[in-house]
């Protein structure tokens, strides 16, 4: 999956989930649970998982969980 078109399509994608959360938490305040698999430890997957839900980390409406996959 390096292609550059795919993964712009793929953010975009993201950014659309991004707004239809927030605006779901707008009318009911109800908090976003995004839980993420990594196949090791990653230091950085948490900075990246913020990137792809900005405004959902921005207002501290998210609560984002990595999950390691045994192996």
């Amino acid at each position: 999956m390096d292609d550059p078109e795919v993964w712009e399509e793929a953010r975009l994608e993201w950014l659309d989930l991004d707004r239809l959360l927030v605006q779901f938490w707008a009318s009911h305040e109800l908090r976003s649970r995004v839980v993420y698999t990594t196949a090791k430890e990653e230091r950085d997957a948490k900075d990246r998982m913020a990137k792809f839900l900005p405004e959902l980390t921005r207002r501290g409406i998210v609560d984002l969980g990595q999950y390691f996959e045994p192996g």
